[in-house]
């Protein structure tokens, strides 16, 4: 098993870490990976309204799934399962669970729950990069 420990400090450039494991494309393999961050983190977030709003202008408004905003998670570690992916796992850190409200197909607002500290697992590969896999409270 491989592990990786990359340490990013706020305030400064994130750091990404490529992993040559056969995989291709520019985000393949990063961690955290863009596409996590972009959809998932929110580190000026520090109550549910803001993580609800986060989650309206980050995650598309026809993904009418629940979805998980963190304020955090550095350092994150990556780490070869036994599966035989590469996933990306935060520290704990302030989660939220939001769900979104519907008229017909379309999402108009998340209301979120505080769930505390957790941490969290993500793919790293390109098909499946920044995907959440699991969140634990």
């Amino acid at each position: 098993m491989t592990w990786v420990v990359i340490l990013l400090v706020l305030g400064a450039s994130a750091a990404t870490t490529t992993f040559e494991l056969g995989f291709e494309g520019p985000q393949a393999n990063q961690c955290p990976h863009p596409s996590f961050t972009r959809k998932h983190v929110c580190t000026t977030c520090t109550n549910t309204i803001e993580a609800a709003n986060f989650a309206m202008t980050q995650i598309p408004a026809d993904q009418r799934s629940q979805k998980h905003v963190f304020n955090g998670g550095n350092p994150y570690l990556a780490e070869n399962g036994s599966d035989g992916y590469v996933y990306c796992k935060s520290s704990r850190s302030q989660t939220w669970l939001c769900v979104p409200s519907l008229v017909g197909t379309q999402v108009i607002s998340y209301n979120c729950e505080d769930y505390g500290m957790c941490w969290s697992y993500h793919w790293t590969e390109d098909g499946y990069g920044g995907h959440l896999w699991e969140v634990h409270c």
